[in-house]
C-alpha cells in the first residue's frame, strides 16, 4: 500500500489575523485600563479593612486594603562580590563547611511570542 500524502496545510491570511488580533488588542487595551481605574477606586474606597462584595449570579470581588511595609526579620545574605573576590582555597572551605551553597542557576524555556504593538 502506498504510503499516505500529507495534507496540504492551508495558507493564512497574516494580514487579516494581525488585522484582528489588533482589534481585539485595542479592545483589551481599553478594558484593561477601565479595570484598573475600578480597582484603584475600590482600593481606595478600603479604608484600611479588607472586604468582599458578592454579586449573585456572577462572581465575587475581594479588595484587600494597602498597607505600608512592615520589616519581619532579618536573614543572612551572601556578598557575592566579596565572596568571588576571595582566594580560590577560601571558597572552597566555605562551600565544603555548608556555609555557602552553590545553586544552579536556570533559564526557562522560551516558547516564541508574537508582539502586538498599537498606534
Amino acid at each position: 500500500m502506498p504510503a499516505a500524502k500529507p495534507a496540504k496545510s492551508k495558507k493564512i491570511d497574516r494580514t487579516a489575523l494581525a488585522r484582528e488580533l489588533l482589534g481585539y488588542e485595542k479592545k483589551l487595551f481599553e478594558d484593561l485600563a477601565r479595570m484598573s481605574e475600578i480597582k484603584s477606586l475600590l482600593k481606595g474606597d478600603a479604608n484600611g479593612e479588607n472586604y468582599k462584595i458578592t454579586v449573585k449570579g456572577l462572581g465575587e470581588v475581594k479588595v484587600s486594603a494597602p498597607r505600608d511595609k512592615v520589616c519581619t526579620g532579618v536573614t543572612p545574605e551572601l556578598a557575592v562580590d566579596k565572596f568571588l573576590a576571595l582566594a580560590k582555597g577560601e571558597r572552597t572551605a566555605l562551600i565544603k563547611s555548608g556555609v555557602v551553597v552553590e545553586a544552579e542557576q536556570w533559564k526557562s524555556a522560551y516558547y516564541g511570542s508574537v508582539t502586538a504593538e498599537l498606534f
